[in-house]
């Protein structure tokens, strides 16, 4: 490998006094401008700082309105746990340019199913109102049991979905129509659904029928993947069943079972001997099988 020697000239250039005093000027200017620009940082950090936790920027109010059955309470409880804290154990959540808004909607959804259509925004820099609408109880689901069924159970009110949205008290009769079985098995169901929307729909589509025939439905039975049941009460304390496939088109079953219930023979049997029915049979392409007791 080539050396590369530097000239006397070269070196003397490098070494004059004037060279060196240029460059520790240089050196110097640089110093002094990070020591200005830290010193700037810092006071921007702090100024933000200072911002962040100013009382006034603060949210301490919170204002819930659109709930009706959902409490107020526990909606504000839950906000407020969620403004608790600081980031980076710096910056509060409840300030009011910095509170963790989509986090807040999260955990109201997760934390109450009834809730929908959650808005969450800022009125003044120390209020937060929580605008909320709730779902409507369509159905009750109650249980998973569908071998001993129990109409005094307990029960959870679903949504128009067939989402488990709520506790609710008991309900004698047919107020509500009354699901039992289906998916969820969890010991906490709320937010979970125990069957598929669409399934859920016509189903409810289906008991519309049933009970427009004069029937009165007592249960839905989501026996098994491969059959369902409506158990009719007839009453003097006896119910029947209808059998039928879950995977059947609703609709032709209800106008086979229509077509049926206008014999005239068939609809004698049922205005007089009700009582005694035991099931009807669905199960079958385009037939319907009875059975009455002896």
């Amino acid at each position: 490998m080539s050396r590369v020697e530097i000239s006397p000239l070269k070196k003397h250039i490098q070494e004059s006094p004037k060279i060196q005093e240029l460059r520790a000027k240089r050196v110097s200017s640089r110093r002094r401008l990070g020591i200005l620009l830290g010193i700037l940082f810092l006071t921007i950090l702090t100024g933000f700082i200072f911002f962040a936790r100013y009382p006034k920027l603060q949210l301490g109010t919170i204002v819930v309105s659109g709930n009706q059955i959902v409490s107020t309470d526990d909606i504000t409880h839950a906000v407020e746990q969620m403004l608790h804290g600081n980031y980076a154990y710096v910056i509060p959540h409840a300030n009011a340019f910095f509170y963790p808004k989509a986090k807040i909607v999260a955990n109201l959804e997760n934390s109450f199913p009834r809730l929908k259509n959650i808005s969450v925004y800022r009125i003044n820099h120390t209020t937060l109102a929580v605008t909320v609408t709730e779902r409507r109880g369509y159905a009750l689901w109650c249980g998973a049991n569908t071998t001993a069924i129990d109409m005094t159970a307990p029960c959870y009110f679903t949504d128009d979905t067939g989402k488990i949205i709520s506790t609710a008290p008991y309900y004698s009769g047919n107020v509500y129509p009354r699901f039992f079985g289906g998916n969820s098995t969890d010991i906490d169901p709320l937010g979970k659904v125990f069957i598929d929307e669409s399934q859920f729909q016509n189903l409810l589509s289906f008991l519309s029928r049933i009970t427009g025939f004069g029937f009165r439905v007592k249960a839905i039975n989501l026996l098994s993947p491969n059959e369902y049941n409506f158990i009719l009460d007839i009453g003097k304390q006896k119910t029947a069943i209808i059998r039928f496939l879950p995977t059947s088109d609703y609709k032709t079953l209800a106008d086979n079972l229509a077509v049926a219930l206008q014999k005239k023979e068939f609809a004698d049997k049922i205005k007089k001997n009700l009582s005694n029915l035991q099931y009807f049979d669905l199960r079958f392409t385009n037939k319907v099988y009875y059975k009455f007791a002896n």
